[in-house]
């Protein structure tokens, strides 16, 4: 295959997955209400397109698939809801084989070939029966005496059963995406404003270079004026091109919520619920990359809604029967805010209580204060879930917070709203381009941080505001409201580099905060680069830059920032008056291990405490402040992962060192990911790795 005959089939492919993923949605769609005859029509007629395209480039296999569905659809007639479910199913089950043909890294395979074989067989065999079904009476229809369908045989192409409902994925092989042509217009004529000032410029600087000895000063401090007044033209040039051209990176949103919704329909269906998925948010257009990130959490957000929220038929009351999972998208200046909603059941606000005593070790006077708000924020805690068993889709605790952390790192808020018995509401609000951004620089030490513009509401003189302090809590009353005051340098646990005479005011998830601010350099219009992941795991940290100077700077994430200042007094808890050595918790199931635990590190000269699971080592560190935990992995009640887990929300400097006979890269990776210091194999087990690894956090006082 030609480069010419390469570049064809790429872009074939990639419109012929989005042709696809609209008719997957259009057919999942109909019975929700609506013309179901024109829309037949329509998604025949999509059909008919794709059937063109491709003879055009030679995919013979999927010309006769889109062809024979083409016909299925003009033989199902719109009045009967038994031939329309029939002729979707099967028409359904033939475009998800041919989207996963496409998806291929060789569609040509052989194995391919055979799949599609398979579908056109099946597709073949439905036809008749489709036919008789149409042109026998409505009476017998009605009496069910027409010819059925055969349903399609399990292949590898059929889709899939309702026990293993899959989520939708992105090829990644797609590489062309459709542009606006005035988009691609107004960075042309960008381009070409910007080369005849630049080539003016170039001009001018030569001509000064050149004529400069035989210039009289008049005339050089003329022709430096002249040269100065090009330079910015260009500039402000150059910031009108790089606009364009980042703006070729906005992608529609609509597209990737329309593919959500039959994915919604079937993991419903395959809890026996019935739901009308409504999507809304057409025009709302999100940077490419940005919209990659949120697959993921809207996807956890749509399964929470079809598992969590939706109740089953019998328990609806006088609701509909059809439950309604709404997704939408919109834009709010500079942000997107996507929205995902149901009217089902509700947050059980008593049971998220109950939950967060038995789970996350809370007192019950301390659950009994929270507000409702503060209530449904538990949802967000790692490891938190109400659910008492897990099933194939929830109930381990996690998703919630996994939302939530991706989208801290975009530097955006989620927030939830619920009313029990009416339903829940998630709305997320990201920035709609994160490449690009301005962002107030400041200095903490040798360091350079800087704070998203977007979310900084305003800085402020400390001179001009009272500053209070309430149970040894600074605040700083802004108009009438009392804001918690940080130091920034202090949070970051960054040497100060003196007095400050300003405070940045940022809105975190539950109200506002004020930091002090060290040494600003200024507000820069920054180019957002990621950072390691072992950087960004601790979750204050979004992207880095480079300032003009080559300098580099981190751009902190504000909701992860309020939350390290939210737990700045449960750091790394300090040890009891009166302890002579450090403290280590030992975590482990089996009582051989923790003697010879016990004995190393006791030689070793560290004062040792043992817990024999997870939550009796979180109610240790409760009583005993440790200066590091030593856990294992597997034990019964609360692994070692759980138990980090955790740690790291309530404790995130407390050193924590994994000892386990779990060897592997997976387990290993995992550890890190939640924040473990480091990781010890138990088969590869040396006295003396133990203690150097503990001697790295601080020396053994004898």
């Amino acid at each position: 295959m030609s480069s010419r005959q390469e570049a064809l089939f790429e872009r074939y492919r990639a419109r012929s997955l989005e042709r696809i993923r609209k008719l997957s949605f259009w057919l999942s769609s109909l019975g929700d209400g609506g013309d179901a005859a024109k829309a037949l029509r329509d998604v025949a007629r999509e059909l008919h397109t794709l059937k063109g395209d491709s003879a055009v480039v030679g995919v013979e296999r999927v010309s006769e698939i889109a062809h024979l569905a083409e016909e299925i659809l003009l033989h199902a007639k719109a009045e009967d809801a038994g031939s329309v479910q029939i002729a979707t199913g099967v028409v359904r089950a033939a475009l998800s084989a041919v989207d996963a043909n496409l998806k291929a890294e060789d569609p040509s395979e052989k194995e391919e070939q055979e799949m599609l074989q398979e579908i056109v067989g099946m597709l073949q065999g439905a036809l008749p029966g489709l036919k008789d079904r149409a042109s026998a009476p409505a009476s017998l229809q009605g009496e069910g005496r027409a010819t059925p369908v055969p349903p399609p045989e399990p292949s590898k192409a059929s889709a899939p059963a309702p026990a293993e409902v899959k989520a939708p994925v992105t090829s990644s092989r797609q590489l062309y995406m459709s542009v606006r042509s005035s988009t691609v217009d107004e960075l042309c004529d960008s381009v070409n404003d910007f080369t005849t000032d630049f080539r003016a410029l170039v001009a001018s600087l030569k001509r000064l270079s050149l004529d400069g000895a035989a210039l009289g000063s008049l005339r050089e401090a003329a022709g430096r004026q002249s040269v100065n007044e090009a330079a910015d033209r260009c500039l402000t040039k150059l910031d009108q091109l790089s606009s364009h051209a980042w703006a070729l990176r906005l992608v529609p949103v609509a597209p990737v919520l329309e593919e959500l919704a039959p994915y919604v329909k079937d993991l419903a269906a395959s809890q026996g619920k019935r739901v009308r998925v409504i999507t809304t948010g057409q025009g709302a257009e999100v940077e490419r990359g940005i919209l990659e990130e949120l697959r993921e959490p809207l996807l956890h957000l749509v399964r929470n809604a079809a598992d969590h929220g939706v109740e089953p038929a019998a328990e609806r009351g006088a609701k509909s029967v059809e439950a309604v999972i709404e997704l939408g998208a919109r834009q709010a200046g500079a942000h997107l805010v996507l929205t995902v909603s149901d009217d089902g059941r509700g947050v059980d606000v008593a049971a998220v209580r109950a939950a967060a005593v038995e789970r996350l070790n809370m007192s019950p006077e301390a659950v009994a204060k929270l507000t409702e708000h503060e209530v449904s924020n538990l949802l967000f805690v790692p490891g938190f879930t109400t659910r008492k068993s897990a099933s194939t889709t929830s109930g381990r605790g996690v998703g919630l917070d996994v939302v939530r952390g991706r989208v801290d790192a975009l530097g955006g808020q989620i927030s939830v709203t619920s009313t029990q018995g009416s339903g829940t509401r998630f709305e997320l609000s990201v920035p709609s381009t994160v490449g690009k951004e301005r962002a107030f620089v400041v200095a903490c030490g040798e360091a350079l941080y800087a704070l998203p513009s977007v979310q900084t509401l305003e800085v402020v003189h400390l001179k001009d505001f009272p500053l209070e302090t309430s149970a040894g809590e600074d605040r700083l009353r802004v108009r009438g409201e009392t804001i918690p005051l940080r130091s920034l340098s202090g949070v970051l646990r960054e040497p100060s580099s003196g007095s400050s005479s300003r405070a940045a005011i940022v809105q975190g998830a539950r109200h506002r905060w004020a930091f002090v601010l060290p040494e600003l350099v200024g507000e820069f219009e920054l180019v957002r680069r990621p950072v390691d992941s072992m950087v960004s795991r601790f979750g204050h940290i979004a992207a880095s830059a480079t300032l003009d100077d080559g300098r580099l700077v981190l751009i902190l994430a504000v909701n992860g920032l309020v939350r390290l200042a939210e737990v700045g007094s449960a750091r790394a808890p300090s040890a009891p008056r009166g302890r002579t050595r450090k403290q280590i918790l030992a975590v482990d199931d089996s009582a051989t291990v923790l003697d010879v635990v016990s004995e190393i590190l006791a030689d070793a000269g560290y004062e040792v405490v043992k817990a024999n699971n997870g939550q009796e080592a979180l109610a240790s560190i409760e009583a005993n402040q440790p200066d590091l935990v030593l856990s294992d992995v597997e034990m019964p009640i609360m692994g070692g992962f759980e138990l980090l887990e955790r740690i790291r929300a309530r404790w995130p400097h407390l050193p924590v060192v994994m000892l386990t006979t779990r060897g592997g890269a997976d387990d290993r990776r995992r550890a890190l990911t939640l924040g473990a210091n480091a990781y010890l194999v138990k088969s590869a087990f040396e006295e003396t790795l133990l203690v150097d690894a503990v001697r790295r956090f601080f020396p053994a006082t004898p």
